[in-house]
């Protein structure tokens, strides 16, 4: 629950519009899609390898539970912190503090699937499965959209974004103080089942804004924005994949 309101407070300050009308000044290198897509294979290869790393260790009992919980607890914090640092600072983007992100964010992704599995057998899987799909359909969705439906996009995602993010904390308090039980709302029969499907709808059309910004940040926006790109398309990815993950867990206790 926490991990959720915290993605949804993170994208919510993403979404801001500052860095997306940057125009890189007279002889200053611009933005190309070879950039944003390096870079984003570095993010989503390093939250990748984390995320095995710490699957590993949490899965194989190499390291004491002690040890395991003070490391993610590290982890929770650099997540945080740098979360926040790069959502503030999205027309200044520090390599090095999204590359902290990745890592940390890939370590608790790791601890998170790994006790998913525990309980459902098999759901990772399916869950990176789905993801993959998702994030590949929005790549091609994003090519063919009429600008008058990407506008529609822009606008639903400013409304439904701090909507859910209000939500997910509503729900994490509930759930941590043990007024609802489980998933909290998310348990609550059909209407979870068609919140998640909700979520998910979000964090595809926030993927789908993101990929037609490269679109028109390319030959305009500083070399340096790419960064910024690449790591909301990180948050995009993640949100999916926990809100997926989430949505198989609560399917597969229903049986």
């Amino acid at each position: 629950m926490c991990y959720t309101t915290d993605m949804a407070f993170q994208n919510s300050l993403v979404a801001r519009p500052s860095f997306m009308n940057a125009k890189a000044d007279i002889g200053v290198e611009t933005m190309s899609k070879a950039d944003v897509f390096n870079r984003t294979l570095l993010c989503v290869g390093i939250t990748t390898l984390s995320a095995l790393i710490s699957a590993f260790l949490s899965d194989s009992g190499i390291l004491p539970p002690a040890t395991l919980g003070i490391v993610t607890i590290i982890s929770v914090v650099l997540t945080i912190a740098a979360g926040i640092y790069n959502a503030f600072k999205m027309t200044a983007p520090r390599p090095w503090v999204i590359l902290t992100y990745c890592a940390a964010e890939g370590f608790l992704l790791g601890v998170i699937s790994i006790a998913y599995n525990t309980l459902y057998d098999g759901v990772v899987l399916q869950a990176v499965l789905a993801t993959a799909a998702v994030v590949w359909a929005c790549s091609l969705g994003s090519k063919y959209l009429a600008t008058s439906t990407k506008s529609v996009i822009s606008r639903f995602i400013m409304i439904a974004l701090p909507a859910y993010c209000i939500f997910a904390l509503i729900n994490a308090v509930l759930v941590w103080f043990h007024v609802l039980p489980g998933f909290g709302v998310y348990s609550m029969g059909p209407l979870g089942i068609l919140i998640s499907l909700g979520a998910i709808l979000l964090g595809s059309f926030m993927l789908v804004r993101d990929f037609d910004n490269i679109d028109e940040m390319v030959g305009v926006a500083p070399r340096e924005f790419s960064w910024s790109i690449s790591y909301s398309i990180l948050l995009d990815i993640v949100w999916l994949y926990i809100e997926i993950l989430r949505l198989l867990a609560i399917l597969n206790e229903k049986k």
